[in-house]
């Protein structure tokens, strides 16, 4: 680290990481090139003291970018999920009052199914907090007693979609000389998409990171953003062990 707190000055080469496309249409995200998004993160790495490297032989960092939106779960089937279970508990309470007992059965069925689709909603919100680096922050809400304002929100914010950037360093010399894969920082950038084109919104992602590209950051940060009013939300900004892979995740695993 300089005086100033940044990181000390690195060259660096991009990779091109995984495109992650969403379960909806969204031309905005399709037609969008790896170039043009690390244009647009080359200007606030350099804020980090990170820099294109003149010959790529010599670059200190690998820095591979990952992008795409994130899945949600959507059951079709959600709304007559809802409409059976109603159905079968008022049939379950008509022949149980009168009578004092009642085949449970069609009702508990009702309810499993009902439960199956809960689970689909978790597996998804579980599988997006890791992809974005909301897991350690998830998980220290959800061992609190009570559910807290925070973990509301960021079951909220997991369960729609959301574009992301992710930057992941590695050791560019380690890996070149000893073919050897050391992941140095790990950088997640994201913001609803529902409003937002992710082509207008990636210089507000990559501005959001110009303070903290490979920083310690303990959790998430929230960041004000100009793609369309919105907050962007970095997670999962720390430096990691040489140990894990090159797959957006695995540092939370």
């Amino acid at each position: 680290m300089t005086a100033q707190g940044k990181p000390r000055a690195e060259s660096y080469v991009f990779a091109e990481g995984q495109y992650f496309g969403g379960k909806t249409s969204d031309t905005s995200l399709a037609r969008t090139e790896f170039n043009e998004i690390i244009q647009v993160l080359a200007p606030p790495l350099a804020k980090q003291n990170y820099f294109p490297t003149k010959e790529v032989k010599d670059a200190n960092l690998l820095l591979m970018v990952h992008w795409g939106t994130t899945r949600i779960f959507e059951d079709p089937l959600k709304e007559s999920l809802v409409e059976n279970t109603n159905r079968a508990f008022n049939e379950y309470r008509a022949v149980a009052e009168p009578k004092g007992i009642a085949d449970p059965s069609v009702l508990n069925t009702a309810i499993l199914d009902q439960r199956y689709e809960s689970a689909g909603v978790h597996g998804a919100i579980a599988r997006n907090a890791a992809l974005l680096g909301y897991k350690t922050t998830l998980q220290r809400e959800q061992h609190k007693l009570f559910p807290s304002p925070e973990e509301q929100t960021i079951n909220e914010e997991l369960r729609e979609e959301r574009y992301f950037i992710i930057v992941m360093a590695f050791d560019y010399q380690l890996l070149r000389k000893e073919k050897k894969s050391r992941l140095l920082w790990i950088t997640r950038m994201s913001v609803r998409s529902p409003g937002n084109k992710f082509e207008q919104a990636i210089p507000a992602i990559a501005q959001a990171g110009a303070e903290v590209y490979g920083r310690h950051v303990d959790g998430l940060v929230r960041v004000k953003a100009n793609a369309r009013g919105g907050q962007v939300y970095l997670g999962d900004l720390k430096t990691v062990g040489p140990d894990h892979g090159a797959v957006p995740g695995a540092a939370d695993k």
